[in-house]
């Protein structure tokens, strides 16, 4: 593309996707998203500034008093998407909606829960029930937009508030607090509509299953989950939720620390001290940051690393990554989400997953690991981390390349690891393509070559 178009159009982001966008087919759909995601996210920062509660002290010590720590982190995450160039898009929701279910509004939604017959529904360990029939949890947003229009029963009547995270359709339940409920809801956000695939009901309680859990990394259980079915006994994506074990703090006063979950997004996140969250945390451990960073390389890399030298490709980016932090020192890091990964058709060749996670490419299990993890998560918490202390870059990634090393992986892998490029998503051809879905790899200068 001609980089004068890029010049001409100057700051203004609806002119620089007009620039970028040209004449493809796309082009005004794409200049559109990008024209909400600008107002959307000014909408979220001005929102999450008048919400945001007078913190004393420490943030890490400060949680603990709260009555859900994760919720507090989760909600915090103001701008979305580090990478996106739609990472505030919500096409279809009002701004009078965003601040009723928005997370970084720190709203409490109340959750329509329908009961349905046995008949109607497609479910497997699913626990939330009203006598016989088993309640559906809904989206205020999806019961006013799409379920309402369904032959449905109508709702129960009692109040079950409930705590966005993050991704805005997934709650904590004040009330059942080891609980995630991850629900539907027909909004496009970044890329896709947030719907409730059956391949991400099935696989997510299979696939845990083979994933051993070490003392410092697993994956979280889904307990279950439930789909209304249609005229032909499918289920219906738009009517479908899963339940999941929620990380939860833990405080023990007789030692005098806690542990508390924060998700990787969140830690280049501002506090209200001007400083990321990632600062706080250093200065509570004692550490120094170096040494602070290699004892989160510690907990975060070694077990991804070890399932993709066997064909798993997890999609460790900052949303699905929740880091356990005892006295602001990293100990622990919990995996959530399935949908994303790649799995090699050699790994556990007997078992049948649903959708398109089976792959014959190796590198493409390699690409999915590398690409968010090192290409994303990585990148940020260097730059965050070697701006905030001042520090050189390279003595972050000899670390990491220290524990790769100490590794046993094939040399496939750790090709790819060394390579003079990282692969990252190109999130905005991928917005301009056919088919919006499929990944488009792009490379981006590799601080790991240099230590091969």
């Amino acid at each position: 593309m001609d980089s004068s178009l890029l010049d001409a159009a100057g700051t203004d982001p609806v002119a620089i996707a007009a620039a970028i966008a040209g004449d493809n087919p796309r082009a005004a759909e794409f200049t559109a998203d990008v024209a909400e995601s600008a107002w959307n996210l000014a909408l979220s920062r001005a929102g999450a500034e008048a919400v945001w509660p007078e913190i004393r002290g420490n943030v890490f010590e400060w949680v603990l008093g709260q009555p859900d720590p994760l919720v507090f982190f989760e909600q915090s995450i103001v701008d979305g998407h580090p990478r996106h160039p739609l990472k505030r898009t919500r096409r279809g929701m009002s701004a009078a909606e965003q601040v009723a279910y928005a997370p970084e509004h720190r709203p409490e939604v109340d959750l329509v829960w329908v009961p349905m017959p046995r008949d109607r529904v497609e479910e497997d360990g699913w626990a939330f029930r009203d006598g016989k029939r088993l309640l559906l949890p809904l989206h205020p947003w999806q019961y006013e937009h799409v379920a309402a229009e369904l032959d449905l029963p109508d709702p129960v009547t009692a109040r079950f508030p409930a705590r966005p995270l993050m991704s805005l359709r997934t709650f904590a339940l004040p009330w059942r607090r080891n609980v995630h409920v991850k629900t539907s809801i027909g909004v496009q956000m970044t890329s896709a509509v947030r719907t409730v695939s059956p391949a991400s009901q099935h696989n997510g309680r299979t696939l845990r299953a083979f994933l051993s859990r070490t003392e410092t990394f697993y994956a979280l259980h889904e307990h279950g989950y439930i789909s209304v079915l249609d005229d032909d006994c499918k289920p219906r994506k738009e009517l479908s939720a899963i339940a999941r074990h929620a990380p939860v703090a833990r405080y023990l006063p007789v030692f005098g620390y806690g542990r508390v979950p924060i998700p990787v997004g969140a830690l280049t996140t501002p506090t209200p001290h001007h400083r990321s969250f990632l600062a706080e945390a250093v200065e509570l451990s004692g550490l120094g940051p170096v040494e602070w960073w290699d004892r989160l390389l510690a907990v975060l890399l070694p077990e991804p690393l070890r399932l993709a030298a066997q064909g798993f490709g997890l999609e460790a980016h900052g949303q699905n990554l929740v880091l356990a932090l005892r006295g602001g020192i990293p100990v622990e890091v919990r995996y959530r989400d399935f949908g994303g990964i790649r799995v090699h058709t050699s790994y556990h060749r007997h078992v049948r997953f649903e959708g398109d996670l089976r792959t014959d490419d190796v590198h493409e299990v390699h690409r999915t690991l590398l690409g968010s993890l090192f290409g994303t998560v990585l990148l940020d918490l260097a730059g965050d981390l070697a701006a905030t202390y001042d520090l050189s870059a390279t003595a972050l990634w000899r670390a990491a390349a220290a524990i790769i090393d100490r590794l046993a992986l094939p040399e496939t892998l750790r090709a790819a690891l060394f390579a003079d490029t990282l692969p990252v998503k190109a999130l905005t051809s991928m917005r301009l393509a056919t088919d919006q879905l499929e990944p488009v790899w792009a490379p981006v200068p590799n601080p790991l070559a240099a230590h091969r």
